[in-house]
């Protein structure tokens, strides 16, 4: 019983994950070609970054040890950030 009772609560999570893509395992790529230099993108603060993110929650952001703020693409690549190839693809 216990057992069933574990099954039934993980398919649940993985049916939430995979219905709101919220989680980190089921995280979609964005094309480049599909980001308007006026939309929003996330980058770390710190000084060694050189990435900009489509959310705040990449894994490539997560490790950050400053702020995390929000800018727009233009504004990020005029301070010499690309593209996180975990967030967008080609």
């Amino acid at each position: 019983m216990v057992i069933r009772t574990l099954i039934i609560g993980f398919l649940l999570l993985f049916a939430s994950c995979s219905s709101h893509g919220s989680c980190h395992a089921r995280h979609e790529r964005i094309p480049i070609d599909s980001v308007g230099y006026s939309d929003t993108v996330w980058i770390c603060t710190s000084e060694g970054a050189k990435r900009f993110h489509a959310s705040d929650t990449c894994g490539g952001i997560l490790s950050c040890g400053e702020e995390i703020i929000r800018i727009t693409r233009d504004e990020a690549e005029y301070m010499d950030r690309s593209f996180c190839h975990k967030c967008y693809r080609n």
